[in-house]
């Protein structure tokens, strides 16, 4: 091999791997401080997320960031590791609205990856084909709210009449899922446990279904 084949062989596996990284993602956003705010730009890249604002920067690699938090298409919050001094046993959140419609299904699909744990989002993004749709009841510490439990080929999804108790659920991301009868089914991930009532018995294929989504992944 030449040297000039030797480097075409180094360029073109760093442009597969600069490939598999993925694009970054750049927004305008404003950043909520306990009192007032700030704007800057809030950047997703290969390494990891960073804001830049006119008084202060602020950076996380992926291991750094304990979980993501998609509240609409246009709002998210990050979740480190570092504990508020000023708040015994509570991590430091990070807010940030941005322009409209700016977080997406590819954001998503692929900050998910990125971060390789689960991230909650409570906004749903369209184009999933569902295997089967129950009305449900989520309920709650008080209470509860109405909405369809979706099931889909790779997921779970959860549409709340309440948005903010929205979910989407990915198999690989839920550690137990159980039916204590055949009208009330559970489900638990790394960051909560939900409950559900359903409206009409969750049948035993669709059942057998999710269990082995759940406990023997192909």
């Amino acid at each position: 091999m030449t040297a000039f084949q030797g480097l075409g062989v180094v360029l073109a596996l760093l442009t597969a791997t600069a490939s598999a990284s993925g694009p970054d993602f750049s927004f305008e956003a404003r950043h909520d401080h306990f009192l007032g705010s700030c704007k800057g730009k809030l950047v997703f890249s290969a390494g990891g997320a960073q804001f830049e604002g006119p008084k202060h920067r602020l950076s996380w690699d992926y291991r750094n960031i304990q979980s993501l938090d998609i509240l609409s298409d246009r709002q998210i919050e990050i979740i480190s590791y570092e504990s508020r001094s000023w708040q015994v046993g509570r991590d430091k959140r990070f807010r940030f609205d941005l322009p409209p419609e700016s977080l997406t299904k590819d954001f998503f699909d692929l900050v998910r990856v990125r971060i390789g744990r689960p991230i909650r989002t409570r906004y749903l993004f369209p184009s999933t084909v569902y295997r089967a749709q129950l009305a449900v009841r989520h309920r709650h510490r008080l209470g509860g709210c109405q909405g369809s439990l979706k099931i889909a080929e790779d997921r779970i999804i959860f549409e709340s009449e309440e948005a903010l108790h929205s979910r989407i659920w990915f198999y690989r991301d839920i550690q137990t899922m159980a039916l204590t009868d055949p009208f009330q089914f559970r489900l638990s991930t790394p960051l909560e446990t939900h409950t559900f009532d359903l409206k009409e018995p969750l049948v035993e294929s669709l059942y057998r279904f999710i269990w082995q989504k759940v406990y023997r992944p192909e």
